[in-house]
């Protein structure tokens, strides 16, 4: 799949896979600070808002991989849960009988599962989350009232809800309700940022897949639910750049950029801190155990394939670095490099 893949021409608006999605984040990546600007879609309750955030992250192509591969099996038994969604209740027993394969009900319990929200007058707190989905969505709508950018609908919006506010005592209860339903999530899936995300997620791309929703939104779900697991892997911290530091639109007229070029690192070559994922790309489409590559073959590639440039000793460099990650990749002086794989 990465081998057909155009790093430069996708952005993540794009139609592309969950995988591909994981791919250009990795090759969004700036490397020398761990900067990465990706987009997440949060749920109001008139419309989904793309809220923006900057994530500073720590992973290698071999962690790409990986988490690649974890999110196919995550999919794959969101699927199966999905199956018998609409017959599933509470009872982790009852459930095991309909779910029988137990790394498949291993994710139900995990993700599907419903948090422990005891001690908590849901209803109130619906409220609360509803109030805040009103006052996000008013302000985005009032951020272009002065471009005349809104529509009636929009406009009525504005009106009627302009004056919703969350009361001190609300926002306590709800401050104490997010923190325990952050604690309970991370009990799950792990300790780091995004965690309650991450599941929550997962339950909305389940939920959607027993409803047989249009393919286009169980796919925007998807590619949310790939990110989200990234994040939640790899991060070491996220921080909303929407609300806190403007608008990434405004970020991107500062620097007279297209919508989708804020989000790629801020460098003279984009793909230089990315070397050894194109170094793994020419070594997975070009080389097996029978055929291998000089390191002039290899350099040649690298220049007119991917406009890269680079000398000997960085692609001897780069190749250790894939070996030392436990690659199937190997160098012999006179023989050239190749990666051990199945030939078609």
């Amino acid at each position: 799949m990465l081998e057909n893949f155009d790093f430069e021409a996708k952005s993540f608006k794009a139609d592309i896979s969950p995988e591909e999605y994981i791919y250009l984040m990795f090759e969004r990546t700036d490397f020398e600070d761990g900067v990465l600007y990706v987009p997440r879609i949060l749920h109001s309750g008139f419309n989904n808002i793309e809220v923006n955030y900057k994530c500073i992250m720590n992973w290698t192509l071999e962690e790409c991989e990986k988490v690649m591969c974890e999110y196919r099996t995550l999919y794959s038994h969101l699927r199966k849960i999905a199956a018998v969604y609409d017959f599933l209740g509470t009872d982790p027993k009852e459930n095991k009988k309909l779910i029988k394969e137990d790394d498949v009900f291993n994710t139900w319990y995990v993700y599907i599962r419903d948090l422990d929200t005891s001690g908590f007058d849901m209803s109130l707190i619906m409220e609360i989350e509803e109030k805040y989905d009103t006052i996000r969505e008013t302000r985005e709508i009032a951020k272009r009232f002065s471009e005349e950018t809104i529509n009636e609908m929009e406009k009525k919006i504005l009106k009627d809800y302009l004056d919703v506010s969350i009361s001190e005592e609300e926002e306590n209860l709800y401050s104490k309700y997010k923190a325990h339903i952050i604690k309970e999530a991370k009990k799950r899936v792990g300790d780091n940022v995004c965690a309650h995300a991450l599941v929550i997620r997962a339950r909305r791309v389940c939920r959607l897949l027993s409803l047989k929703a249009p393919a286009v939104v169980i796919d925007t779900e998807a590619r949310q639910l790939a990110s989200d697991l990234v994040i939640h892997k790899y991060a070491k911290e996220m921080e909303e750049t929407e609300f806190v530091k403007g608008s990434m639109r405004e970020i991107g007229d500062d620097y007279g950029l297209e919508s989708d070029e804020i989000y790629k690192p801020k460098r003279k070559n984009k793909r230089k801190s990315s070397v050894s994922l194109y170094i793994f790309l020419v070594l997975k489409e070009y080389t097996n155990a029978e055929k291998h590559l000089s390191d002039q073959e290899f350099l040649d590639i690298l220049k007119n394939k991917y406009d890269i440039v680079i000398s000997r000793n960085t692609l001897a460099r780069h190749v250790a670095s894939l070996e030392d990650d436990g690659f199937s990749v190997y160098s012999v002086k006179g023989k050239g490099r190749w990666m051990e794989q199945t030939i078609k």
